[in-house]
């Protein structure tokens, strides 16, 4: 790592993925909802994510880091890792020439487009099935609402 002007510069795609990375990270909803990870696994899969969507598609950090940015420990780490590698949510490309200690992950991002895509297709159809019970719930009870003598209801108001 250079120091230029105050700003840390890193060679080729680590570079760019060091200077996103200070900026932060975003849990997305999808990643608790419909890939069904739980803390810390779902904070170490979002900040791999986080930098498999941007230019370089590729994560490089030990471990360490990882565990400061989520806020937790090492074995966390090494856990939520093995659990996203087993899922085949992230895929470890190998270790780190050019950082010392550090292993390269990506989020495979097609498989979590195609997830994504099928929850969505599922959704759809899921709101179609309750609007048809909705429907049918109202013209039940229009039917039985059709039963009442109006004249007795409204003596009754």
């Amino acid at each position: 790592m250079q120091i230029k002007n105050g700003e840390k510069e890193w060679d080729g795609k680590h570079k760019k993925a060091v200077e996103y990375g200070e900026q932060g990270f975003t849990v997305y909803d999808f990643m608790s909802t419909h890939l069904n990870l739980k803390a810390p696994t779902l904070y170490v899969y979002a900040l791999i994510y986080s930098f498999s969507i941007v230019g370089n598609y590729e994560f490089y950090a030990q471990r360490s880091y990882i565990a400061k940015r989520c806020g937790i420990s090492l074995s966390s780490v090494t856990r939520s890792l093995k659990e996203l590698v087993d899922k085949k949510l992230i895929i470890r490309l190998g270790v780190s020439s050019k950082l010392p200690k550090a292993t390269v992950y990506r989020a495979d991002t097609y498989l979590v487009g195609l997830v994504l895509a099928e929850m969505d297709k599922e959704g759809r159809e899921r709101e179609k099935r309750e609007r048809e019970e909705f429907k049918q719930k109202l013209i039940e009870e229009h039917r039985e609402t059709d039963k009442i003598d109006i004249k007795e209801y409204i003596k009754t108001l």
